[in-house]
């Protein structure tokens, strides 16, 4: 299946899931982000990113109304749904659990502030230890933390604070996006502060739009409504009033190199005077000319030019989108469509299908993605690879090789330029790829330049200009066969997009029934249908030859009506040559009964302008069957075709996946019609892998998971369906998702749904954990309590019946109320209050309390304050029962008194032993009798008193 969002599908899938005339979104800026958000005097929210949401809910006719508050109350406003957008958000690995992304409108990398005097810190590899002060819930906090770039982090509620902290020497440093934190250190006059060391490549900032997580409704809408304000240029108007070049200055502060195929015309090849030219080439220089961008231009082998962009040595070439280069390089949106192409000579092997390949020898251009298509098919026996083009069609062309595989502009160029007139394209559209100009990976800045550029010129017409120049008129990326498929099918989105066209046909087949006279009766209902449809009208006399036209066909071919001649060969001449001859030969066609007049083509105006025409006609015949005058309508559909692109970015951009299924089997089974890419990442398959195969092949868990039955339900009834979770499991894939499912007019079924496996996780562990902490604290010995500033008890454990003797209802009162008067407790309440005061947890401490039964109960209070913007708005902590470590403690100092004083007793009575015996000992020794006590010294006894023994 070919690789195009089809514009029925898309329409419809916006328009289901997007604009909402008259809704109004609630939003919120923060105070203090210069220039994104800021808030004016008279307290009304302002800044570029304010202005931006506002711009694109205008676009999708949506109000935003806005409140100011700090960023963390903003943040959890939205989290919790009081909000349904916030402008200005970055997007981290940390906000994606809870928010949904819109594209990107901006990225800039953060910077190091520090004070003017500073000499140690110079770049973040001198913060270790450091006081980095970032804003709560910021990016800088989250990437700070993420980084462990020192264990002294300083939250505060506002950027504005954390830059006053380091002008007052609380803070060392701060890290904050540059753009911002220059204009508030204007804005706040501080001076003593500069920027050191290199813009932090680590810390970017991608800003989005962010909405609630799963809100895919509303993110859809907000993308749409962005593509268009980028579009039409009110982004890049408002980046200049608001920000000014120095907002991309990263992707402008040196000269980018380009670098693209020497030999592949018409898009890139070395001009005579051997200078760089083509297609790409001129583009590349308008964008340059129109973003400020400084780009040299430079030409190689196309092996040598990958090369150089995998080694990272250039900034910018020219790729056709391939999924697996997409972990290398990044692209942007497509300028122009290439198709792969067979070509052969005229004595070449029979070609029916790409099979007929397998068994002969195929050239192809060296390291070029047709080189591995061709290896992976299996083409070519041998494979011949070249170096360039030119040399893959030469070896054709001598006989060296059957077929060669090539893309189909620049073959022909290189057929036509070497006169190989015996070649001869085989398959002219073997498949059809973008071609994109594409960046190295991670460098949004340079990236949303190219695309802004790009859309300008599409926008002011200097790109078609271009793409005439070099390509010849512009062609359609769309199959159009398809689109006229579901335009029969009569959907709802296609009759808004062809504005009634297909009311006019049912009148008109009912009016041809009648004889020519009677179409003058209606002439009033078909003036109504056709003004509302901006459809003109023309009827050709088939006899007489004379082509007559309303104003509004001369309206759609830009010429007036003396400029026309009124004849069959005056329309001719309008039509674009390379569709003339298709064109003319469905009129004849027509006017022999051969088939019905219903195509496309294009025009070409006065002015050189090319036009997208759809015509469709109905023959008169006489009562003899000869054909009289042909009657029909041309409709210009040049708007729809260009903004096929548009709608291709959005349904690509998209961070939900979208599927759309076409029912089968009495809506049994569903057949995968496409799949976004964001879809694809999800679901972890590819493309090819699921495109035309029925679901319950590619997804065998899905009927167990319950989304088949949910889109069953859709199908018969037309009913729009939310599946809040769906848990999908097979051998490869594991994951919780959430969908909405709808139904187009034309049957189709689509699926808009979010992978919210880790939120799932994150869900299942915090379970877990509550249920793991329940446990412990329904188990544990340990009293729990949380109580308002006031003292007011919110919540107490059940062990408050086992320590104070209280059921939980008695006890939710004012903790004061439950405590004795002993003095110890003044130290209690003190600690409580200086708690709520510094926001900080105080040192342990204990309370005496008074039991239920009258008797006195002590604990040792663990307490913590709970602190949401710099206050403390409550307190919460444990009791441990110490009563029986107080009454030991008591008991052991009473024992310790009792002992001291019977030792001091004992001590006594011994001395005076001693004594006596000493002196019995020197009488009986002056009396010449033998001692009757031998004593043993052992040293000195306390007071300096020689002890002794028996």
């Amino acid at each position: 299946m070919k690789n195009t969002i089809y514009i029925p599908l898309l329409m419809a899938l916006f328009l289901a899931l997007g604009k909402t005339d008259g809704q109004t979104l609630r939003s919120a800026a923060e105070p203090d982000y210069p220039p994104f958000s800021i808030v004016e005097p008279d307290g009304r929210a302002n800044g570029f990113s304010v202005d931006l949401l506002k711009a694109a809910g205008e676009a999708m006719g949506l109000d935003v109304d806005f409140k100011t508050a700090p960023w963390a109350r903003i943040k959890a406003e939205l989290a919790d749904g009081q909000l349904d957008v916030l402008p200005l958000v970055g997007r981290t690995p940390e906000r994606e659990r809870l928010f949904d992304f819109s594209i990107p409108y901006l990225t800039l990398h953060g910077a190091l502030f520090v004070r003017a005097d500073e000499t140690e810190i110079m770049s973040l590899a001198d913060l270790s230890g450091k006081r980095i002060a970032v804003m709560e819930a910021d990016n800088a906090e989250e990437y700070v933390l993420r980084s462990k770039l020192s264990d002294r982090i300083v939250s505060t509620t506002t950027f504005e604070g954390a830059f006053e902290m380091l002008a007052a020497g609380e803070a060392d440093a701060v890290i904050a996006q540059k753009l911002m934190g220059v204009a508030l250190l204007k804005e706040l006059g501080l001076t003593d502060i500069k920027v050191v060391g290199p813009p932090n490549q680590e810390f970017k900032q991608d800003f989005c739009f962010a909405v609630r997580k799963g809100n895919a409704t509303l993110l859809a809408t907000l993308n749409e409504g962005l593509a268009a304000v980028m579009a039409d240029g009110t982004r890049r108007r408002l980046l200049h009033q608001w920000i000014g070049p120095e907002a991309l200055d990263s992707a402008r502060a040196r000269r980018l190199v380009f670098c693209d195929d020497f030999d592949f015309p018409p898009y890139s090849f070395i001009d005579e005077n051997g200078q760089p030219a083509g297609f790409n080439i001129e583009l590349l220089q308008a964008i340059a000319q129109e973003t400020g961008l400084d780009i040299a231009f430079r030409l190689d082998a196309w092996s040598e030019v990958r090369r150089q962009m995998e080694a990272g040595e250039i900034d910018i070439t020219c790729m056709l989108y391939e999924q697996q280069r997409t972990g290398w390089v990044d692209y942007t949106l497509p300028h122009a469509t290439m198709y792969w192409t067979v070509f052969g000579r005229n004595d070449s092997p029979p070609y029916r299908s790409i099979e007929d390949l397998k068994g002969v020898r195929v050239s192809v251009q060296s390291g070029d993605s047709l080189q591995d298509f061709a290896r992976e098919q299996g083409l070519g026996m041998p494979l011949s690879p070249t170096q360039t083009l030119d040399e893959a069609l030469r070896r054709l062309a001598e006989g060296r090789v059957d077929f060669a595989l090539g893309y189909h502009q620049p073959g022909l160029h290189c057929i036509n330029r070497n006169g190989w007139e015996h070649l001869r394209v085989a398959e002219p559209r073997l498949i059809r790829k973008d071609y994109c100009l594409v960046v190295q990976k991670n460098n949004p800045e340079l990236l949303n330049l190219l695309n802004d550029g790009l859309m300008q010129l599409k926008a002011n017409g200097e790109y078609r200009r271009i793409y005439n120049k070099w390509m010849g008129p512009l062609k359609s990326a769309i199959d159009w066969a398809l689109i006229r498929r579901y335009l029969l099918t009569g959907a709802a989105v296609l009759l808004l997009l062809a504005g009634g066209t297909g009311l006019w046909i049912f009148s008109l087949r009912q009016q041809v029934r009648k004889k020519t006279a009677a179409l003058g009766k209606s002439e009033e209902r078909f003036e109504i249908a056709v003004d509302a449809a901006n459809i003109g009208v023309w009827d050709r006399d088939l006899v007489g030859g004379r082509l007559i036209w309303d104003e509004r066909m001369y309206a759609i071919y830009g010429i007036g009506e003396g400029d026309f001649g009124g004849a069959f060969a005056a329309w001719q001449a309008c039509v674009h040559p390379d569709d003339l001859e298709r064109a003319s030969a469905e009129v004849a066609a027509a006017e022999t009964g051969a088939k019905p007049f219903d195509t496309l083509f294009r025009i070409i105006r006065p002015d050189g302008e090319v036009r997208h025409v759809r015509a469709c006609a109905k023959v008169i015949y006489g009562r003899d069957g000869t054909p009289l005058r042909m009657t029909g309508t041309n409709q210009d559909i040049t708007e729809q075709i260009e903004n096929e692109a548009r709608y291709k970015m959005l349904f690509s951009s998209m961070q939900s996946g979208v599927a759309i299924y076409r029912p089968v089997e009495n809506n049994r089974d569903f057949v995968f019609v496409d799949m976004n890419p964001a879809g694809l990442k999800y679901c972890r398959i590819r493309r090819e892998q699921l495109l035309d195969r029925n679901v319950t092949e590619v997804f065998p868990g899905i009927e167990s998971s319950g989304l088949l039955a949910g889109l069953r339900r859709v199908a018969e009834t037309g009913n729009p369906e939310e599946l809040p979770l769906t848990h999908y499991q097979d051998e490869r894939i594991d994951q919780y998702v959430e969908n909405q499912l709808f139904q187009l007019a034309s049957g189709l079924v689509v699926a808009v749904f979010n992978d919210i496996t880790e939120r799932k996780k994150a869900e299942l562990k915090l379970q877990e954990s509550e249920e793991k902490l329940r446990h412990i604290i329904e188990h544990s010995t340990n009293l729990f309590y949380a109580h308002t500033p006031d003292g007011m008890l919110t919540y107490v454990s059940p062990q408050i019946e086992d320590i104070l003797g209280y059921e939980i209802e008695e006890v939710l009162t004012r903790w004061t109320e439950l405590a004795t008067d002993h003095p110890a407790n003044e130290q209690a309440r003190f600690f409580t209050q200086e708690a709520i005061r510094t926001a900080e947890a105080q040192p342990i401490y204990e309370l005496q309390l008074k039991h239920k039964a009258g008797h006195v109960v002590w604990v040792e209070v663990h307490e913590a304050p709970v602190v949401e913007d710099g206050e403390t708005v409550a307190l919460v902590g444990s009791l441990t029962d110490i009563t029986a470590r107080k009454e030991a403690e008591d008991a052991l100092r009473a024992r310790n008194r009792e002992l001291e004083r019977f030792n001091k007793a004992s001590v006594g009575r011994e001395l005076r032993m001693i004594e006596l015996k000493k002196e019995v000992n020197a009488l009986c020794l002056k009396a010449g009798m033998m001692q009757p006590y031998p004593l043993q010294s052992t040293g000195t006894a306390d007071g300096g008193m020689p002890d002794a023994t028996i």
